[in-house]
């Protein structure tokens, strides 16, 4: 089932507290995080899980031309440079309207 309910309460408990919702005869489960157009988002509405997730995207980019780099047959590192900015620079910029924060605090999304 792809239906997921999000609560988003100041209490904790309130998870344990709150019946799960039913649509028809069919429970739905509660989730931390939801994705909703293409935005997940988390039960505190805060931005950390699309924050990892574009951190993840970009990491796997960087490994990947890393390893292009690597070989001694591979791509020049202008190229990689070029491929870099172009895809793992693209997916930080513009998935997320937060790069702009400050060191202290992209150190605390990265923990």
């Amino acid at each position: 089932m792809k239906t997921e309910a999000l609560l988003v309460h100041p209490r904790v408990a309130a998870r344990r507290a709150i019946r799960r919702l039913v649509l028809g005869d069919r429970p739905i489960p509660w989730s931390k995080a939801v994705t909703c157009l293409g935005l997940k988002i988390d039960h505190r509405l805060t931005w950390i899980p699309a924050v990892k997730l574009a951190n993840f995207k970009a990491t796997r980019v960087q490994t990947a031309v890393g390893k292009l780099l690597s070989r001694g047959q591979g791509c020049t590192p202008r190229l990689a440079l070029q491929l870099y900015q172009g895809a793992a620079t693209a997916v930080q910029t513009y998935a997320l309207p937060l790069v702009q924060l400050a060191q202290h605090r992209k150190e605390q999304l990265e923990r």
